[in-house]
């Protein structure tokens, strides 16, 4: 949903997602831009290169955990995130 409504408004958006198969339906079924998968090996070095060159400056977590502290800290100066879940049952 929040993928659609930003391509429509032509707002760049990286999404995040665990598994291959999400990282396809994202880039195949929905046209996603940018997917990042953090379970390989090299998902910090690309979040942080990505973020970057998208001066990225808000991110929105239903997640929490781990991730949203890998996200905060790649977001620039004066950066927000938003948590609005915590379905990972994990400490940020």
């Amino acid at each position: 949903m929040v993928n659609v409504l930003f391509k429509e408004n032509k707002i760049p958006l990286i999404n995040i997602v665990r598994k291959q198969e999400q990282e396809d339906i994202l880039r195949n079924e929905y046209g996603a831009e940018y997917v990042l998968n953090s379970s390989k090996p090299n998902f910090d070095k690309d979040l942080y290169e990505l973020s970057t060159k998208l001066s990225c400056k808000v991110a929105f977590d239903p997640i929490a955990g781990p991730t949203t502290g890998q996200v905060l800290q790649v977001l620039g100066e004066g950066g927000v995130i938003f948590v609005f879940g915590e379905l990972s049952g994990k400490d940020v």
